[in-house]
């Protein structure tokens, strides 16, 4: 997990980490580069209603999450640092500041509420650099999911990506967030279907279904 105030920092960040990871990970050497699956999670701390809960949520389990996701999944929070004692805090500017340069770079766009961004961020070996590509990703509507049932709130969410990015590992050079999409999408469509055939009408609801899976498909997203 890392709070970050641009996207230089958040690649500084990123590129030490895979950097300590490789001394543990010697049969990548024979690659040219490896895909880390990252996820951008964009959530501000200074709204009220659900958006102020949301960020609550974050405050209170970041450290939980950190630990969590491991060498598995990395997230960058744009907009936010630590306080003195290490707690998460935001920064209204820096956010404006790093969701302006995402899009300057892609087609992704900012709901306006809290967005993940999921993508292969691109390693080149043996020492770098990395950088993110947008050749494939997943751009979740976080606030809109929860509101709509499909996960119940921030903790549920990212135990699902964790989990999800478990079965990613080892990494190679294909894309992580491929194999992220399919499962992260499984699940759903198992329970949907299931859904779907208790109930009728059965055409009505495969579309349902399909809306809710679109969600979690697989996207270009360079500008």
């Amino acid at each position: 997990m890392f709070a970050t105030h641009s996207l230089a920092d958040a690649r500084r960040q990123l590129d030490h980490a895979i950097s300590l990871r490789l001394l543990e990970e010697p049969a990548v050497a024979r690659l040219k580069r490896l895909c880390v699956p990252v996820g951008f999670l964009f959530i501000r701390g200074d709204r009220a209603g659900q958006g102020g809960e949301l960020a609550e949520q974050v405050v209170a389990s970041y450290g939980y999450w950190n630990d969590d996701a491991g060498r598995y999944l990395d997230m960058v929070f744009p907009g936010w640092g630590k306080d003195g004692d290490g707690a998460p805090v935001f920064d209204r500017r820096a956010f404006l500041s790093m969701r302006n340069e995402m899009e300057a770079m892609s087609a992704w766009t900012y709901s306006g509420e809290t967005d993940a961004l999921l993508l292969d961020y691109v390693y080149e070996l043996p020492y770098g650099p990395g950088a993110p590509s947008f050749e494939n990703c997943i751009q979740l509507p976080v606030e809109a999911l929860i509101r709509a049932g499909g996960t119940p709130h921030m903790d549920a969410f990212m135990h699902e990506l964790v989990v999800a990015a478990r079965e990613t590992w080892p990494r190679d050079d294909n894309s992580a967030i491929r194999v992220l999409s399919d499962r992260l999408g499984a699940p759903r469509l198992g329970r949907s279907l299931r859904d779907v055939f208790l109930d009728k009408p059965v055409v009505k609801d495969l579309a349902k279904v399909y809306g809710g899976l679109r969600d979690f498909a697989v996207r270009d997203l360079r500008g």
